[in-house]
């Protein structure tokens, strides 16, 4: 049986999360595996890998909301926005409160622009700002748009101050911690950074990388596709006439199909992506809305 699906890692700080990809690549003996959002060397936390074909969904399962909870240092600045880098700015902090910061961190919420740190895995003309950065070359990308759904002040102790993020994806923790030590006038850097939550999945689902290695059945931690697609894609059940059909990679047309939809939302908004399964509930891939016309974006044949 071929391994399939998700498995959430939690990683350690100091860790890349290419060189976790790599090593649970290496394991599977070749089986695909791929990361589904990098989590920086600081970060510690969910890292989701997609195993076999559901790496042919990373683009879409990428885009799943996350939760991080940092602590934030006040009054320091670094080159990296976190506490790892270069130290180039340290202000008075002491009269910054619980109150003010709860303000000001009102600023953020919702759809905000964000500038990725100059430090970070973002790439620009193929290659890692990192990389530029490390040259002395710091490439100041456009701001990007990105969705803070919730802050909440879990701590506040000294220049200490512990924050839970739920934020879309894209958004830079980092950047966040920066831009609100500018907006409270002394600075701030990120000290720790965890992800605690994935879609709906939290810690309590994921294993470190070691207990993954150690364990005599790979299969037993992996989450299924129907499981993890659930509740994210609405599917369409196709009768096996309309499997061939699907499997040739041919158009169906939206409106004969939109009494299928397995929701509420039958608008079929262009560029939306559903699941396809057959009278079993097996995953025979997606589609997406073109227009019109349903097209069969990911296909598996077996």
């Amino acid at each position: 049986m071929e391994l399939s699906g998700i498995i959430l890692i939690d990683k350690d700080k100091g860790m890349y999360s290419n060189r976790v990809v790599e090593k649970v690549r290496r394991l599977l003996k070749g089986v695909k595996v791929g990361h589904l959002g990098t989590l920086d060397p600081l970060c510690t936390g969910l890292l989701p890998l997609c195993i076999g074909r559901a790496t042919r969904l990373s683009q879409i399962l990428m885009k799943s909301d996350k939760v991080y909870q940092t602590t934030l240092l006040l009054g320091i600045e670094t080159n990296t926005f976190d506490i790892e880098g270069e130290i180039i700015g340290e202000k008075d902090f002491s009269s910054i409160t619980l109150d003010k910061i709860k303000e000001d961190l009102k600023e953020y919420m919702g759809q905000i622009q964000q500038v990725p740190p100059y430090f970070s895995a973002k790439k620009f003309k193929g290659r890692p700002l990192y990389k530029y950065a490390r040259a002395g070359e710091f490439i100041e990308l456009k701001p990007a748009t990105v969705t803070i759904y919730s802050i909440t002040v879990l701590d506040f102790y000294d220049n200490e101050v512990q924050l839970e993020i739920h934020c879309s994806v894209g958004t830079y923790v980092r950047s966040l911690a920066h831009d609100l030590g500018k907006k409270l006038g002394c600075g701030a850097c990120c000290k720790e950074i965890r992800r605690i939550k994935w879609k709906n999945y939290d810690e309590s689902r994921a294993l470190t990388l070691k207990d993954f290695c150690d364990s005599k059945d790979y299969q037993m931690h992996i989450i299924p596709l129907n499981e993890v697609l659930a509740g994210v894609l609405t599917f369409i059940e196709l009768d096996d006439n309309e499997v061939i059909i699907f499997q040739k990679g041919k158009d169906f047309l939206f409106s004969q199909m939109r009494n299928r939809l397995q929701s509420n939302d039958t608008a079929g908004m262009d560029g939306a992506f559903y699941q396809v399964k057959n009278a079993a509930g097996a995953l025979l891939g997606i589609f997406v809305k073109r227009g019109d016309y349903l097209h069969p974006h990911i296909v598996f044949k077996d």
